[in-house]
């Protein structure tokens, strides 16, 4: 399927339409709390009160007017960037949490997912996810795919 004109095309226009939408996305500025915030699940008034929550939205596709709300909160101390979410869903009983182990596939779940891009644009991310069970993923990750007419590359990490 890899060879399919029609799979390389729409992975073409979808990382297109991400990085489109990536580029018209607003900045914003991650204030200082006031202290370091309880990583406890339960999102304190008090300890969040200084974070900037983040605009809208967008799919990895790009895609605008998601269907569930999703709220997140930045901030940070001395001791680094705090990063906290509020998940809504019209059927939290249906959401899925399949996926319990440390630095497993928990994008295969409904979670959230940050991107971190320290080499300010040099081929280098960090990848956050948390699914809804709690599982925790992380990785260092090198980016640089190139798709060609008749291939993809991927430099070896």
């Amino acid at each position: 399927w890899a060879r399919d004109p029609a799979r390389q095309t729409a992975a073409r226009q979808r990382g297109e339409a991400a990085k489109a939408a990536l580029q018209s996305l607003p900045e914003v500025t991650v204030p200082t709390l006031a202290r370091v915030p309880d990583l406890d699940g339960a999102l304190s008034q008090d300890e969040w009160r200084d974070a900037v929550v983040l605009p809208a939205f967008v799919g990895m596709d790009g895609t605008r007017g998601l269907t569930q709300r999703t709220l997140c909160r930045l901030g940070q101390t001395e001791q680094g960037l705090f990063v906290a979410f509020e998940c809504y869903d019209q059927d939290v009983a249906s959401v899925s949490r399949t996926v319990t182990a440390r630095d497993g596939a928990v994008w295969t779940d409904d979670c959230v997912e940050v991107f971190l891009d320290p080499s300010a644009g040099r081929g280098e991310y960090l990848h956050f996810a948390v699914n809804a069970a709690g599982a925790q993923y992380d990785d260092r990750l090198r980016c640089g795919s190139v798709f060609e007419p008749d291939r993809w590359t991927f430099p070896a990490l």
